[in-house]
């Protein structure tokens, strides 16, 4: 059903993005399992995939020491904001080159601050747009930042073939 709504190639932009997600998925199973695994962990059949290419997702995380995507984000930042706080004088530069460390830390200390402030702040709720066709039930999720006004005036509800104006808006509140 998904692979008829593109014009034009379909079937491979949905096979492309399934195989996509059971890889992501599968190295999140790797990841997650940790580092006391000796081979390929179990699964990748469930998820469509073959040994020979779960052998490599799992040969690829086991380099990175069994760490997501996120964990090595995060470990890079803390290690670059440690050096910019903990760099020591060099006496051999022009003007001791202090000050600048004392600012670097002071400015990390108030992002930090301002971080941990907005974090604390409760957002409004963010709302989610759904288009319900009045004929049939049928329901269209636009992305964010789209509107309904995006789709052309000749659409026509995939199920029951009703015009647009068929459709009504319903708004949702989206617990984040």
């Amino acid at each position: 059903m998904l692979a008829s709504n593109y014009r034009r190639g379909g079937a491979e932009i949905v096979r492309v993005s399934q195989e996509t997600m059971a890889e992501a998925a599968y190295k999140s199973i790797v990841a997650a399992a940790g580092p006391d695994q000796t081979s390929a962990t179990p699964g990748y059949n469930i998820l469509g995939i073959s040994k020979d290419r779960a052998q490599e997702i799992f040969d690829e995380v086991a380099s990175e020491n069994f760490e997501t995507t996120l964990q090595q984000q995060q470990r890079m930042m803390e290690s670059s904001k440690e050096e910019l706080v903990t760099k020591k004088d060099d006496p051999k530069s022009e003007g001791g080159g202090g000050d600048e460390v004392d600012v670097m830390k002071q400015v990390l200390e108030e992002n930090s601050a301002e971080d941990l402030e907005k974090s604390k702040e409760k957002k409004a709720p963010a709302e989610l747009s759904i288009y319900e066709c009045e004929t049939c039930g049928y329901t269209l999720f636009p992305s964010s930042g789209r509107d309904f006004k995006f789709f052309p005036d000749d659409f026509v509800c995939p199920e029951c073939q009703a015009p647009k104006d068929k459709f009504v808006q319903k708004k949702q509140n989206i617990d984040s």
